[in-house]
């Protein structure tokens, strides 16, 4: 158990769990992208006119070029252990139930960065 102490502020770790229902809850009105990193919440940039671009590719490319025993999932959160990512693709097996899929289960997970890639090979990347 936390013990909260009044005497000094307490840094508070989240779970995705605790993201998610605060999200559903509408907690988050104001920001469209949101990442859980080792319990902390971050507000994610809007896309460069690049990484919009490589997007597109990338999406056209994976689309004419995989099959149905391939899930593709673009844009959307990825649980990995108590964090939450929203890399630009991932993808993994047909065969794994949706709703339990992890990193762990993926065969490939794609971050193009354009305007974030300083963060995304250095303190995204170590966490």
């Amino acid at each position: 158990m936390n013990v909260i102490s009044l005497d000094r502020p307490t840094k508070m770790r989240f779970t995705l769990e605790d993201v998610r229902r605060i999200w559903d809850a509408g907690g988050f009105p104001n920001y469209p992208s949101i990442e859980l990193i080792d319990g902390e919440v971050f507000e994610m940039p809007a896309d460069g006119w690049r990484t919009t671009n490589w997007n597109a590719l990338v999406a056209c490319w994976f689309y004419s070029n995989t099959d149905a025993s391939i899930v593709i999932v673009p844009d959307k959160t990825l649980a990995l252990g108590e964090d939450g990512l929203k890399p630009d693709f991932w993808l993994y097996p047909a065969s794994v139930d949706p709703q339990t899929v992890t990193g762990k289960d993926c065969l490939l997970v794609i971050e193009i960065s354009d305007p974030t890639l300083r963060w995304d090979i250095g303190a995204r990347a170590t966490r």
